[in-house]
């Protein structure tokens, strides 16, 4: 069926076109920039999209904040294990992992979706947010000068695809196939 969005095109039939905000909770850290203190017992990481390894965060080189300043943040966007985190300033905007340490940490300038720990959910969304529907939109949603900046307005009505649990968890562990496939390919080149 047409999809109503020009750009976008058909869909199957039973699908829904909906914003991601009606699919899972959208969130994002922090805008500010609390004092940087040094690592210790009491501190926590910052982690901005600086962090982002390809799969993973790397806290080697992450900054520390407060229990104070973590606290603050953690009201406004509570990280969990399990949630995806994608980039949403500067020239990786849409850069996404899903979330696998245990650890408590903070972000800032990260948008945060939440996933309830459903690794279904969290590895359809991040492979929505790794697909070229996402860059069109960025296209057409990024401002900025220098540094692009997606808000999280913008953010929460991305186009997404609300589908019953039983075709994502086929359509997930379908991707999960094709992508180990090409993640071969690219290590044996």
């Amino acid at each position: 069926k047409p999809s109503g969005i020009q750009w976008l095109g058909d869909v199957p039939q039973h699908w829904s076109v909906v914003p991601v905000k009606r699919v899972v909770e959208v969130k994002d850290g922090t805008h500010a920039t609390p004092a940087y203190v040094d690592p210790s017992e009491n501190t926590f990481p910052l982690i901005t999209s600086k962090d982002f390894g390809e799969e993973t965060i790397c806290f080697d080189h992450a900054k520390h904040i407060s229990a104070v300043d973590h606290e603050e943040v953690v009201r406004r966007s509570n990280t969990e294990q399990g949630d995806v985190l994608m980039s949403m300033i500067g020239g990786n905007i849409g850069k996404a992992l899903i979330v696998q340490a245990e650890r408590p940490f903070s972000i800032k300038n990260v948008a945060l979706f939440k996933t309830n720990n459903n690794p279904t959910i969290a590895k359809y969304v991040l492979y929505y947010l790794q697909s070229g529907l996402l860059d069109v939109q960025i296209d057409l949603l990024s401002r900025g000068g220098a540094q692009g900046f997606l808000g999280l307005g913008d953010i929460r009505n991305l186009v997404f695809f609300k589908i019953s649990s039983g075709e994502l968890e086929e359509i997930v562990e379908e991707l999960g196939i094709q992508v180990a496939g090409f993640t071969q390919l690219l290590a044996e080149a």
